[in-house]
């Protein structure tokens, strides 16, 4: 199971939180997984997932704008990316069997992406927003 560790923080309270809460909605796969859930269970939760990942996008990406964050665009342009990958992986999910290794699969996906965002892309912008006290 994934949880949040300190050396995820990026030093913003507000994305820090949101990327807290982005374990959390994912660790609701992880539950479904070990409850006999129905497919409309399981899509719910898919989509609440989705829906986490990309509310999160839009906010993170209007406090790197305030912030006047010098790679805003690259960022973004990522987040366009992995939006379209969600979209698709999870599209494809809503026609899977829903068999406890489909969700593992993306349970996995999930967790796995939002590590390597925090710990590669995330971090990157560090040092360039610190100096921002009401980012």
């Amino acid at each position: 199971m994934y949880v949040w560790k300190n050396e995820y923080s990026v030093k913003i309270s507000k994305i820090d939180e949101q990327h807290k809460k982005l374990f959390e909605t994912f660790s609701i796969l992880s539950s479904q997984m070990t409850k006999t859930s129905s497919k409309r269970d399981l899509d719910k939760a898919i989509n609440q997932c989705k829906r986490a990942v990309l509310d999160h996008f839009k906010d993170e990406e209007k406090i790197l704008k305030k912030c006047k964050y010098k790679d805003f665009d690259e960022h973004k342009e990522e987040h366009k990316k992995f939006a379209k990958k969600i979209k698709r992986r999870l599209k494809e999910f809503k026609y899977s069997n829903h068999t406890s290794e489909d969700v593992l699969e993306i349970y996995s996906f999930l967790n796995d992406w939002l590590v390597d965002h925090i710990m590669d892309t995330d971090h990157k912008y560090i040092d360039d927003v610190k100096e921002f006290h009401d980012c």
